[in-house]
């Protein structure tokens, strides 16, 4: 399992990462829907990454 990373700390150390002992087994965070066109990808993007960390966000506080 490995952790999410930003590319600067990607190009800093692409050959290594942290991995914790400490996290819980399993995290779901369901997109809804789970099938999107790919131009929706494109044209939506700053919105489903907001939705998607929001979700993260309620998952781990």
């Amino acid at each position: 399992m490995a952790g999410w990373r930003t590319r600067a700390e990607h190009a800093a150390s692409p050959n290594s990462m942290t991995m914790s002992m400490h996290q819980r087994d399993l995290v779901v965070v369901p997109e809804e829907p789970t099938v999107r066109p790919r131009a929706q990808l494109n044209a939506n993007l700053d919105q489903i990454v907001d939705d998607l960390l929001a979700r993260f966000r309620r998952e781990f506080a």
